[in-house]
Formats: structure tokens, C-alpha cells, sequence
């Protein structure tokens, strides 16, 4: 699996969910701008000016984070090549998660 390519895909539906999202919800606001931030070991992708989720660099797991650039090891969201915008974005604000059995 090519991860950073994993991650600009997600970064690009976590954009779209988020747009319609914020269209819906809260049609006088912008909707966020979501970044990718190519890290040694870890991959950011953040909403706006906060981070959201992080990505191993190696293995492509998705975790939440416990502060910027910190993954929080007991929010895993699963393999970056199985998650779509749409099923990652509501998990955001996530205090644990654990993906069902494949």
C-alpha cells in the first residue's frame, strides 16, 4: 500500500464530507480547509486549524490524536486503504474506537 497516496485520497473525500457537511449544517459559515502534513513517521491530516487524525507512515493505521502529531493509540479508526471521508469524519471527535471484525 502506498500510504502518502492513501492519505491525499482521504484528504480529498475528508474535504468533500466536510464540505457537504458544513453546507448543510451551518450554511452561513466556509467550510474548513483540510491539510495534509507529511511527517517523518506520522502523517497529519487536519480540519482546519485542528488536528484530526494521524497516519502511520509505515503501516498506514489511522488513530486519533492525543495532542498535535501524537497519536492516541487507543483510537483506532483501521487501515488507511479500508476508511472513506465519510466514515472518518463523524469519528472525529472519537474517545475510543474499535473498528469491527473484518
Amino acid at each position: 500500500m502506498n500510504v502518502l497516496a492513501e492519505c491525499l485520497r482521504l484528504r480529498n473525500e475528508l474535504q468533500s464530507a466536510n464540505d457537504a457537511l458544513m453546507a448543510r449544517e451551518y450554511p452561513s459559515l466556509g467550510p474548513d480547509p483540510i491539510r495534509l502534513v507529511v511527517g517523518r513517521k506520522w502523517h497529519k491530516l487536519d480540519i482546519g486549524t485542528s488536528g484530526a487524525f494521524v497516519v502511520h507512515a509505515e503501516t498506514g493505521a489511522v488513530h486519533g490524536i492525543k495532542g498535535y502529531g501524537k497519536p492516541h493509540q487507543n483510537v483506532y479508526h483501521g487501515p488507511a486503504d479500508q476508511l472513506t471521508g465519510a466514515i472518518l469524519l463523524p469519528r472525529r471527535y472519537a474517545r475510543a474506537h474499535t473498528p469491527p471484525a473484518a
